[in-house]
Formats: C-alpha cells, sequence, structure tokens
C-alpha cells in the first residue's frame, strides 16, 4: 500500500478519472469498512480469505453487467447525437 494515502482514497481517486468497475480485496473485517468503501466508488468488496471460484464467478457477472450498461449507454448516445445530426440538417 502507498504509504501516503490508504485504499479508500485509491478507490476515489481511481473512480474520479476513469470509468471501470473497482474491486477491492481487503482483510478488514468490519461492515462498516465495506460499507466505506461502497460509499467512495468501488462496486464490490471482497474479504480475505475468499473463494476464488466465487469470487470469480461474481466478477465475471460483474464485468458483464458493466459491459451491458456501457453498451446500453454507447446506444443512447449515439441516437442521441443522431438525432441531433437530423435537427441540424433541418
Amino acid at each position: 500500500m502507498l504509504p501516503e494515502m490508504d485504499g479508500f482514497e485509491v478507490c476515489r481517486q481511481i473512480r474520479d478519472k476513469v470509468r471501470v468497475p473497482i474491486v477491492m480485496v481487503t482483510a478488514r473485517l468490519d461492515d462498516i469498512d465495506k460499507i466505506r468503501g461502497l460509499g467512495v466508488g468501488a462496486d464490490d468488496s471482497y474479504r480475505k480469505p475468499f473463494s476464488i471460484c466465487i469470487d470469480c464467478k461474481r466478477s465475471n457477472a460483474m464485468l458483464a453487467q458493466y459491459k451491458r450498461l456501457t453498451e446500453r449507454d454507447a446506444m443512447k448516445l449515439m441516437r442521441f447525437n443522431l438525432v441531433r445530426f437530423a435537427l441540424i440538417l433541418r
């Protein structure tokens, strides 16, 4: 871990700069830490030790949902731009 910031700050900075799914892996056991991680922008949080099989499936499901959502957003943006372009041509 970086000495000048903790995982929550790293998550916050990543979330502010890019749109990617973020999964925190932590040894912290308190629910408040998971809530705080989700509050700063994590999409999920895994506690150590974790099950590779289960968490791999969870990660795949989250990535599939992220892909569906970004494709839907891209389609909305494309439709919006087409409508805007059509209005400009009028």
